[in-house]
């Protein structure tokens, strides 16, 4: 009897398990956005995919993702936002790639993949943000071996352009600036080197 007592009072003495509607769900997600609290948002998020895959709720589990992502790359930790980054693609695979996806493969160093994602992006981004993304990677293609030519087509500006940019750049290097010159201007101006033929001709 005391036992059973005692598993009766064990019992009692447990939290109850509070099942929160969708719409409860929906606004502490929404609450957790705005106050900048994506890991939370991301929770909530998922519990409302469980019960209701919808494309809505997709797309603001990929903004709570690249806010997180964003997040974390802010305080440094680049491995880990890009870790956010591929479960938010996995994940939302409908959504359009965050640029600043592509940004973290090229801080550290992977180039390749960083290219594959460009080329993945390439027709569903918007033109002003494509063309920065090129002048990132047209920057990285002029430090030399960036591993760039693995994942871009071949007639991609950033390499076609990027043979008269190294030219102009090993010429400028060795003090021949006639032959820099001669380089800098078989680059177009919308070029995504133009930033940094600007540059070099100041």
């Amino acid at each position: 009897a005391v036992a059973v007592k005692r598993r009766k009072r064990r019992f009692a003495n447990r939290p109850s398990v509070k099942v929160r509607s969708p719409e409860a769900l929906r606004e502490q997600a929404r609450q957790a956005m705005e106050g900048g609290r994506f890991r939370d948002a991301i929770s909530n998020y998922k519990a409302l995919l469980k019960d209701d895959d919808n494309p809505d709720t997709r797309q603001r589990l990929a903004a709570a993702y690249r806010g997180r992502a964003r997040e974390l790359a802010g305080k440094g930790m680049l491995k880990e936002a890009l870790a956010i980054g591929e479960i938010r693609r996995e994940l939302c695979p409908e959504v359009p790639m965050d640029p600043e996806h592509l940004t973290l493969l090229l801080r550290v160093g992977r180039g390749a993949e960083a290219a594959r994602a460009y080329r993945q992006a390439e027709k569903v981004l918007d033109p002003q943000v494509l063309a920065g993304l090129r002048r990132s990677l047209a920057a990285i293609y002029l430090s030399g071996d960036s591993g760039l030519e693995e994942g871009l087509d071949r007639d991609d500006p950033v390499l076609v352009q990027g043979a008269a940019a190294r030219a102009a750049l090993q010429a400028y290097c060795r003090g021949e600036d006639t032959a820099a010159v001669q380089f800098l201007a078989e680059i177009p101006f919308r070029s995504p080197y133009r930033d940094w033929v600007q540059i070099l001709k100041a």
